[in-house]
């Protein structure tokens, strides 16, 4: 007689099979899904940096588009790309955080280490100024918001 599986053995390797199948498909999805998101936030993280260096205070509280955000900026000539950018609305909002003043108005005590040359020059100095702006921008799926400094003129 020639040996040969019985239906017992068949049926513990098609159940230990089946399961091992189960287990790399469910692997598959969660890296599918797992891919999905990063791209997602990529994609979140680069309109958060796009509005962040295009931010203006016109737009505050509105709805706009990163066209309405670029048109000023760049001369945007393929159609395809500037339908896109048009359909891509967000919630726009601002808030000044704080405004910050570098320049003459140094005192006493931070003036101390220099020389009277660098004294007189600081002096002079004009006064920078800037505000630290919130920008927070949402739209459905996805919100996220960025730090920004705006010079003050």
């Amino acid at each position: 007689m020639r040996p040969a599986f019985t239906l017992v053995e068949v049926i513990a390797a098609a159940a230990i099979a089946s399961i091992a199948g189960i287990a790399l498909l469910k692997m598959n999805s969660q890296s599918m899904f797992l891919f999905s998101r990063l791209k997602e936030s990529a994609s979140a993280a680069e309109t958060l940096s796009l509005v962040g260096n295009h931010a203006d205070k016109r737009f505050s509280h509105t709805t706009k588009s990163l066209y309405d955000l670029l048109d000023d900026t760049y001369d945007i000539q393929n159609d395809a790309f500037r339908k896109w950018l048009q359909e891509q609305k967000y919630d726009y909002n601002e808030n000044v955080v704080e405004t910050v003043s570098f320049g003459s108005d140094m005192n006493e005590s931070q003036t101390q280490e220099y020389s009277s040359e660098t004294k007189a020059d600081a002096a002079n100095a004009p006064i920078v100024q800037f505000e630290l702006i919130q920008v927070a921008i949402k739209r459905e799926g996805m919100h996220g918001a960025v730090l920004t400094a705006r010079p003050l003129f």
